[in-house]
């Protein structure tokens, strides 16, 4: 998937990164789910990458309106109680950016016509919580879940696990999770999972070793206020947060 602002220019990983990494610090404060916020980078992913065919974005000003449009866009699909209009708004402020309600509004429509109002497509996400829910969490398991959600999340700074499906992303998140938690564990990837998935553990390795490169470095992302708030006692990673990862796999 190539992405391009409006004058046709390549939208970089790094800049993309940027307009993530804001996505992943807001999810949190508006108190929403992590279906949420895939669903807005998917969003976001998509829009860009339709792009060039479309009049010139002037500035990362209006990338940054546009990027809280697809948040505002994927709260009203997923969320009882969407995002706030002018919350957003003021978020906006918090950046290079700033936009008025009237502009938000205007890319929030922007982007559902370029998606030809279609956000029904799967996520990570979403095959992560239909695997979990199939492969049933118990016991121990349980902080194995939570580490794959947040290795889930941290894919989504990364351009390059775009070219991977999302049910791969998912499939090898609970991989790489369950190779964290269990070093030890000579099968961390049984029969149940390769049925549950439809995945080998031989066809996950590309996936899972760029997942666990991530999670080896998500220090690199500990000035994000997101991520500085996983390792915090009320977040919900905070059992999983300092888990030394894996070297290699």
């Amino acid at each position: 998937m190539a992405l391009h602002t409006k004058r046709g220019e390549p939208v970089t990983p790094a800049l993309r990164a940027v307009l993530v990494r804001w996505l992943v610090s807001l999810a949190p404060t508006l108190h929403f789910e992590s279906r949420t916020l895939h669903l807005a980078v998917l969003c976001l992913d998509r829009f860009l990458s339709g792009a060039r065919s479309r009049p010139a974005v002037p500035s990362v000003r209006v990338l940054i309106t546009f990027t809280a449009a697809a948040l505002l866009v994927a709260s009203k699909y997923e969320e009882i109680y969407p995002a706030e209009v002018d919350q957003l708004v003021d978020e906006t402020y918090s950046t290079r950016g700033g936009c008025t309600r009237d502009e938000l509004l205007a890319a929030e429509v922007a982007v559902l016509k370029a998606l030809r109002y279609e956000l029904g497509a799967p996520t990570a996400c979403t095959f992560l919580e239909h695997f979990m829910e199939r492969l049933g969490v118990h016991g121990g398991d349980s902080d194995a879940a939570t580490l794959a959600s947040r290795i889930a999340e941290l894919s989504l700074l990364d351009y390059g696990v775009l070219r991977f499906r999302p049910s791969v992303v998912a499939a090898s998140a609970i991989l790489v999770a369950r190779m964290t938690a269990r070093p030890s564990d000579e099968n961390p990837w049984g029969h149940e999972h390769e049925r549950v998935t439809g995945y080998t553990a031989a066809e996950l390795k590309e996936c899972a070793h760029r997942l666990n490169r991530l999670h080896r470095n998500s220090a690199d992302y500990a000035s994000l206020s997101a991520f500085e708030d996983m390792s915090g006692g009320n977040s919900k990673f905070s059992c999983v947060w300092h888990w030394p990862p894996l070297t290699c796999i």
